[in-house]
Parts: structure tokens; C-alpha cells; sequence
């Protein structure tokens, strides 16, 4: 199992601006202008919560970071136990969808942190549990349809 991240969005990138010195203004410019330095300051102290796909690609960029760094440091979970290739699998647009998704839902992103902490054993018994859920309510779904 790969090293659990121990910083959270707002650490990381208080981390990775001193470390590199740079000045928000620099941030604002390498990501092109598609993030200001107001914002960049609000993620940093933490009072950004549903941060967009597009800001977290200008963020990753305008500190140069791999945007996969970024994504697992929001979510709180093992960059190094995601397969990238599942990712890529997902189609970059359904990826941003699910991001978008999670960004704007807290419970998910807590049940997220938390299945990141389980060994893989748990970890696949409840990707199994979800999907038998998902599974259930398609199917009534189909009767209601069905039925109608």
C-alpha cells in the first residue's frame, strides 16, 4: 500500500509556494491568468471548499505541480494507491464530472477520506457493496418504467 498523504489542498500549496518562492502574483501568471492571486490565497488558508475542475488544473499549473498531486491532496487520499490508468480509462470528461460531483458534495468526500484509510480487502468489499446498490436501484428503476 502506498504512503498516505498527510497534507490537505490548502498544506500542499502553502508547501510547494515557499518551497519554490514564489509570490501569488507568480501563481496567477504561470497558470495564465486563470486563477488570481485572491483566490490562490483563499485556497491556501482553506476557505475554498468546492473547488472547480478548471481552478485545480490553473492551481496545479500556476505552482507547477501535477494535477494528480493536487486532486488526491483535496480528496485526502494515497496519490501513489490511485491507478492513473483507471483515471484515463474514466474519459477526461466524466473524470471532471465526477470531480465537479465530489467538489460539490462534503458527505462524499468524507466517505471518500474514509475508504482511503481501509486496507484494499475492505476497500473492494465495499466497491462491491456500492455496485450491487447501484445495480438494485437501476433495476427498480426499470420495473417503475416498466410498470408505467
Amino acid at each position: 500500500m502506498g504512503k498516505r498523504v498527510k497534507e490537505n489542498l490548502s498544506q500542499l500549496v502553502r508547501r510547494v509556494i515557499k518551497q519554490k518562492k514564489l509570490k501569488l502574483r507568480d501563481v496567477q501568471d504561470n497558470s495564465g491568468g486563470k486563477i488570481d492571486e485572491s483566490y490562490v490565497s483563499r485556497i491556501m488558508t482553506g476557505n475554498v471548499t468546492n473547488i472547480t475542475l478548471d481552478k485545480m488544473v490553473a492551481l496545479a499549473k500556476g505552482i507547477g505541480e501535477d494535477a494528480h498531486t493536487l486532486f488526491t491532496a483535496y480528496l485526502g487520499h494515497s496519490s501513489r494507491s490511485t491507478n492513473v490508468q483507471d483515471v484515463f480509462e474514466l474519459g477526461i470528461a466524466e473524470f471532471g464530472s465526477l470531480i465537479q460531483k465530489l467538489s460539490a458534495n462534503p458527505d462524499l468526500i468524507e466517505i471518500i477520506q474514509e475508504i482511503a484509510d481501509l486496507h484494499d480487502e475492505e476497500r473492494e468489499a465495499i466497491r462491491r457493496y456500492v455496485r450491487y446498490l447501484s445495480e438494485r436501484s437501476n433495476n427498480r428503476k426499470k420495473r417503475g418504467k416498466s410498470n408505467s
